[in-house]
C-alpha cells in the first residue's frame, strides 16, 4: 500500500511529512503515559514529525487511536483547512505533548518498478444533506458498511433515519410518519430501493423503517421528497464467513480476539436496539447479557455473541464517516434569517 503523506505548515513553512508506517500505542511501565495513540514507526521525506511520536488526536476531538483512524481522518479532511495535530514526544527520557498546525493533503508515491498499487476502495458517507426550497433535509444510515454471515439475508430496524431544517427555523423536524410541514404545507418522504435484488425497504412498525439486505453489492437507496428523489445514498454489503449460532472460538480463530467489547443487559418485558440488534427476552430468559465485539480491521462491525454463541450481526457508529465540514455548519447557520441580498 502506498504511504499517505501530510503536508504540514510550521511556523510559515511548508514541510512533506510521510507517514509511512505507525502501530497502535501500547504504554509500558517505563512511558507512564495515560494515553491511547499511534505511534510512527517510519518517516518519508523532510519531517517535522519524528519516528517515535504518539499521535493522540485532531483537533482536540477526532481521536486517534488507530493507525486506520490516522488514515480515516487524512482520507476526509478538508486541505483548505488548518488542523491541529496533538502528540506526544519523548525528549531525553522525558514525554512532552505538543501540537502541530497542519493542512493534509494525500499525494501518492512513487511506484517502484514492479510494485502493484493497492485499489483504494471509494469512501461511502453515511450521512448527505441535501438543500432544498426553503431548508435542508438531512439523510442518514447507520453506517455505510453492512455485514451478512456467510448464509441467508439480514434483517434490521431503523437503519435509515431522516430529518428537516428550514431557514430561520430553530426547529429540526423528526420524522412524523413520513411527513414534514414545509412552508404550512404536509409534504411527504420516504425511502425506495433502486437494487432491489440487493436490499429491500418495508414499512415502519413499533420498531422502526425496516430493511433487509438480501446479498453482498452495493445497494443504492433513493430518498425520494414529495415525489422526487433528492439523494441517493450507496452502501457497501460484505458477506463473513461465520453464521449465527457459531461458537464464539470460531469467531476469534477467524478474526482474532476483538479490539473492543461493550455489554448490554436486557430484561424482560424489555424490547430494546442496541447497534441495530434487536433483544426482545422472553418471560422464561428473563434477562438476555450480550457482548458485542468488534474490530479494527472490520470497520462499523458488531458481532453479538450471547451463551457464547453468535446471536446476530449488527452495525455500530464507533469509526463514523466523517461528515462534510461545510455541509454541517451550513446545517447549523440554517437558524439565521437569510440575507436580503
Amino acid at each position: 500500500m502506498t504511504p499517505l503523506l501530510l503536508l504540514l505548515t510550521m511556523m510559515g513553512t511548508d514541510l512533506s511529512i510521510g507517514v509511512k508506517s505507525s502501530v497502535t500505542y501500547k504504554a509500558s511501565k517505563q512511558d507512564k503515559l495515560p494515553i491511547r495513540g499511534v505511534t510512527v514507526k517510519e518517516t518519508e521525506g523532510e519531517t517535522a514529525i519524528k519516528p517515535g511520536d504518539v499521535i493522540t488526536d485532531i483537533d482536540n476531538k477526532t481521536k486517534i487511536n488507530t493507525p486506520a483512524d490516522l488514515k480515516n481522518w487524512l482520507k476526509d479532511a478538508n486541505p483548505s483547512k488548518t488542523y491541529k495535530v496533538n502528540l506526544y514526544r519523548n525528549d531525553g527520557g522525558k514525554w512532552a505533548k505538543r501540537t502541530v498546525s497542519v493542512k493534509p493533503v494525500e499525494v501518492a508515491a512513487e511506484e517502484k518498478p514492479g510494485e502493484k498499487k493497492e485499489d483504494q476502495p471509494e469512501k461511502k458517507l453515511s450521512a448527505r444533506y441535501v438543500r432544498i426550497e426553503p431548508g435542508m433535509f438531512r439523510v442518514q444510515a447507520v453506517s455505510p458498511i453492512v455485514y451478512l454471515p456467510s448464509k441467508g439475508e439480514k434483517v434490521t430496524y431503523r437503519f435509515l433515519s431522516h430529518s428537516f431544517k428550514e431557514v430561520g427555523s430553530k426547529t429540526v423536524q423528526n420524522d412524523k410518519g413520513g411527513f414534514y410541514s414545509v412552508k404550512g404545507e404536509a409534504k411527504e418522504f420516504r425511502f425506495e430501493s433502486d437494487t432491489p435484488e440487493l436490499l429491500t425497504i418495508g414499512k415502519s412498525d413499533k420498531l422502526g423503517l425496516q430493511c433487509i439486505f438480501k446479498d453482498a453489492g452495493e445497494p443504492i437507496i433513493d430518498a425520494v421528497f414529495d415525489d422526487k428523489v433528492i439523494a441517493k445514498l450507496t452502501l457497501k454489503v460484505v458477506r463473513l464467513e461465520i453464521n449465527e449460532k457459531d461458537a464464539d472460538s470460531t469467531v476469534v480463530k477467524r478474526f482474532g480476539l476483538p479490539d473492543r467489547e461493550k455489554k448490554h443487559y436486557i430484561k424482560w418485558p424489555e424490547t430494546k436496539i442496541h447497534d441495530e440488534i434487536v433483544y426482545s427476552p422472553t418471560a422464561a430468559e428473563s434477562i438476555i447479557e450480550a457482548k458485542h465485539w468488534q474490530w479494527d480491521k472490520f470497520p462499523h462491525l458488531t458481532v453479538s455473541i450471547v451463551d457464547s454463541k453468535v446471536h446476530r450481526l449488527g452495525s455500530d457508529r464507533w469509526q463514523d464517516s466523517k461528515e462534510s465540514l461545510d455541509e454541517i455548519t451550513a446545517w447549523k447557520q440554517l437558524v439565521l434569517p437569510q440575507s436580503s441580498e
